[in-house]
C-alpha cells in the first residue's frame, strides 16, 4: 500500500496517488504507520514435455499474470526446481503466459500454445479466493525448432553485431525475434 491506508496491488504511482510525507531537519516524524493485508500467491511448475522426471525441470523460465482487464501485474520466474511462486496478490481472475529464451514454446495457461504473440487473456482463468494460496498452476513446455545463420556486411563479410532478426510465416503472422551475436 501507499501512505496513507491506499491500495496498491503492483504498480503504483507514488508521486500522484500517494499521500505526501513532510519531514522537518530539526524533528522526527512519528506515526507513518501501514498495516497491510496479506496477499495469496499463485505457484506452480514448470516442466519439459519431452524429458522425464526430475531432469524435465527447467530453470528461467519467466510466467506473465495478467489481470482479468488484460493488465500485466507480476512476472515470477522459476528456479533450478522448476518451481516458480508469485509475491503476494489480491482476491481475483488472473491469466498466465510462459516466457522463455530456450526455444520452447511458450503457452498461456492452460496447455494453450502460444507461438509468436497470446492475448493477455488467452488461456484459462486463474482464480485466486481470499485467504487461499492457488497451487498447482503447471506448464508443460514443448522444444521448439529454430532458425540460425550469419549476419554479415557485404560485400566483405565481415560478421556484424547486434542485428535484430525478426521471424514471419509466410502468411506474414509474426513469430520470433533473434539477435545476431
Amino acid at each position: 500500500e501507499l501512505y496513507d491506508d491506499i491500495p496498491c496491488y503492483f504498480i503504483c504511482d507514488v508521486a500522484r496517488v500517494g499521500r505526501a510525507i513532510t519531514v522537518n531537519a530539526s524533528s522526527d516524524t512519528p506515526d507513518i504507520d501501514f498495516d497491510l493485508e496479506l496477499g495469496n500467491t499463485i505457484s506452480g511448475t514448470i516442466t519439459d514435455a519431452a524429458v522425464a522426471p526430475p531432469d524435465n525441470r527447467l530453470e528461467f523460465v519467466t510466467v506473465d499474470f495478467f489481470d482479468e482487464d488484460g493488465q500485466w501485474v507480476s512476472n515470477p520466474s522459476s528456479n533450478a526446481s522448476g518451481d516458480y511462486v508469485t509475491p503476494g496478490m489480491p482476491s481475483g481472475t488472473y491469466y498466465a503466459i510462459t516466457f522463455n529464451l530456450d526455444q520452447y514454446l511458450n503457452e498461456a495457461y492452460d496447455d494453450q500454445l502460444c507461438v509468436g504473440h497470446c492475448a493477455p487473456t488467452a488461456g484459462t482463468e486463474i482464480v485466486i479466493t481470499p485467504g487461499l494460496d492457488t497451487e498447482g498452476i503447471d506448464f508443460e513446455l514443448v522444444k521448439g525448432g529454430s532458425i540460425s545463420g550469419k549476419v554479415t556486411a557485404d560485400p566483405s563479410g565481415t560478421p556484424i553485431e547486434n542485428v535484430v532478426v525478426e521471424i514471419y510465416e509466410s502468411n506474414s503472422d509474426w513469430r520470433g525475434t533473434g539477435w545476431s551475436d
